[in-house]
């Protein structure tokens, strides 16, 4: 891969920590900086799912 292609690669950040840690916020906070799209895990869940958590 020459310095070209690595330039246009697509950025996948994974924020992970223990509940109330502040994933959300910081996530959050690097998206905008970054000038990325910001998607919250929970989001992602069924509400069945997200129930039991």
């Amino acid at each position: 891969m020459d310095g070209e292609e690595a330039h246009n690669r697509r950025l996948i950040a994974v924020v992970m920590g223990m509940v109330g840690s502040g994933k959300t916020m910081v996530a959050a906070r690097l998206a905008q900086r970054l000038g990325c799209a910001f998607q919250e895990g929970d989001a992602l869940h069924p509400p069945e799912n997200f129930a039991r958590m």
